[in-house]
């Protein structure tokens, strides 16, 4: 796991998403980095999501990987997907996970 720094990871303990698993709502989530570019982890607080032990134990499973595609990409700007869309268009890919799962709510 790629070091979070302190201001980000005080941003992210301070929002109450943080609290609980971000698939099935456990409490005492790990903080899972969901996006990878350039071969590292990204540290920006929309790709670090929160994730109990047991789903972080199965999230490279397609149909949870999916999941947390879709939270992430949901949760980033247009102009972050723009940023990070240079081997694969996660614009296109949001797209077509929101016709799979419907419309997010990180509330």
């Amino acid at each position: 796991m790629r070091f979070i720094p302190l201001q980000l990871l005080s941003e992210m303990l301070s929002d109450s998403w943080y609290e609980k698993c971000c698939l099935c709502w456990e409490r005492l989530p790990q903080l899972h980095h969901a996006l990878i570019f350039g071969g590292q982890q990204i540290n920006e607080k929309f790709c670090i999501i929160p994730l109990c032990k047991k789903c972080h134990d199965i999230e490279k499973r397609r149909d949870i990987n999916e999941k947390i595609s879709w939270i992430v990409l949901n949760r980033a700007s247009l102009e972050e997907l723009k940023k990070y869309s240079k081997v694969e268009n996660l614009l296109a890919k949001k797209i077509r996970l929101n016709e799979k799962f419907g419309a997010f709510s990180e509330k």
